[in-house]
């Protein structure tokens, strides 16, 4: 049981987009080229001249996080059984939760150093983002769909609060950063996109209402857009029968087919000796999705008389009726392929933005911290000390304080052999000790050259 246990929880983390890439350590990490992904303006040490990136070990970045629960949250053992936890799960879920992963692999990079001031970069990157929202109050559904103590109906709103987003694309990407002044450094990066794949949930809206005769009634607008190489196949009515993976999926549909442009623009000031100051705007820009567009719609309602909630959640059930079957049966055959599949449409890249500060309390000992948020202002804060000897190694230890999570300590390294780099970084060192307690998980690692 206990290895089931953390093989589910290792799942359940890896299902989870963060549209923040887990990069908190990697902004305090010196002396490493990818700190540039954290904020244009940073620049490796002033007296390398050059740096090139390991062809598709470069960079690799992967994050997930589930602000909502832990494993340890929704289920626990008694005996050789696992029990869902309904009650402390409702005391972990916020309004509106988010399972979240994001995936980077730097395919190609480098950068130069240009007179005494300038510095470019170029770098080639392969990312996917996913972000699932899912509303709190699904654990209400535990109190079933009627009041008999007071004979009133329970009726069970999710709207607002319920969807998908996810996309896949390789990025194109040319930084510059300068020296304004001695003390004011401004960097800004420029991206051409080839979007490859996306999911898109445009509306919806479900709720389940309970009428006075006992039936359940439930309502659903939702309006799915996709783009990529998916085919639906309808049935005789309209209705998705089945999608798959078209037959003539290549190499340029993996490179991606859309058009897009995105922007970081970032800046570092020196205010004296020991502190610096950094701010940074990430993954600004948009993808026009015109490849294969299609949308998926399901509005109705569907009623279900005899419904008994609470029966359905414990169990109790007579075991003719399968309400959550019928449902899911319902609502998985009730999309329509759109009439108009060639719609076209846009997304956001899902932008984060980020402030941080450092003190250098000794020649090889910074302090520093950050604040960072996401185009859904969901926000974290981060604590760091870091430790730099010379140029061939460095080290960081951080504690973060999450969206609904208050103990995550990270660590990463740097050693540098002549030209060669290596660099490891991860943003909760327990989590690969104790998946089942973890909400959030990264790790960050690459191989650089420097001259």
């Amino acid at each position: 049981m206990r290895n089931t246990k953390y093989i589910l929880s290792i799942i359940l983390l890896c299902f989870a987009y963060s549209s923040m890439a887990q990069d908190k350590g990697m902004a305090f990490l010196k002396g490493t080229p990818q700190s540039n992904a954290v904020n244009p303006a940073f620049r490796i040490n002033d007296d390398d001249k050059f740096y090139i990136a390991l062809p598709g070990l470069g960079g690799i970045s992967v994050g997930a996080s589930n602000t909502g629960f832990s494993w340890n949250d929704a289920f626990y053992e008694k005996g050789d059984s696992l029990y869902l936890d309904l009650d402390n799960l409702d005391s972990k879920l916020q309004k509106r939760n988010f399972t979240n992963s994001d995936v980077s692999i730097q395919l190609i990079g480098f950068g130069f150093k240009v007179g005494e001031k300038s510095y470019i970069t170029f770098d080639v990157n392969a990312k996917s983002k996913v972000r699932f929202t899912y509303p709190g109050a699904i654990t209400e559904l535990r109190y079933g769909n009627y009041d008999y103590d007071n004979n009133t109906p329970i009726n069970h709103d999710f709207s607002d609060n319920l969807g998908l987003d996810a996309m896949a694309y390789t990025e194109i990407a040319v930084g510059y950063n300068r020296e304004i002044t001695d003390k004011l450094t401004a960097g800004v990066r420029l991206k051409y996109i080839m979007g490859a794949l996306a999911v898109r949930t445009k509306r919806a809206d479900l709720e389940m209402i309970t009428n006075p005769d006992g039936s359940v009634t439930l309502n659903n607008d939702i309006l799915i857009q996709t783009s990529g190489p998916i085919e639906a196949t309808p049935d005789s009515e309209g209705y998705v029968d089945n999608i798959d993976i078209k037959d003539n999926f290549g190499a340029g549909d993996l490179i991606g087919n859309n058009f897009g442009l995105g922007i970081d623009l970032g800046a570092t000031y020196q205010f004296n000796d020991k502190i610096m100051f950094a701010a940074a705007i990430n993954d600004l820009g948009f993808i026009n999705w015109n490849h294969s567009p299609q949308e998926f719609a399901s509005k109705g309602n569907f009623n279900y008389d005899g419904a008994d909630l609470t029966d359905e959640i414990t169990g109790n059930s007579p075991e003719n009726q399968d309400l959550w079957e019928e449902i899911g049966d319902d609502l998985e055959h009730s999309f329509k392929v759109s009439d108009n599949p060639g719609k076209k449409f846009s997304s956001g890249l899902m932008f984060n933005a980020n402030v941080m500060g450092t003190y250098q309390f000794r020649e090889w000992v910074d302090f520093g911290a950050m604040l960072r948020f996401n185009d859904k202002w969901m926000s974290d804060f981060t604590l760091s000390a870091s430790l730099n000897p010379g140029k061939a190694l460095s080290g960081v230890v951080t504690y973060s304080f999450n969206k609904n999570d208050f103990a995550e300590l990270g660590a990463g390294f740097m050693v540098r052999g002549g030209c060669f780099q290596f660099y490891l970084m991860t943003d909760n060192l327990i989590a690969p000790l104790s998946p089942e307690t973890a909400k959030y998980a990264s790790a960050r690692m690459g191989i650089n050259f420097i001259f």
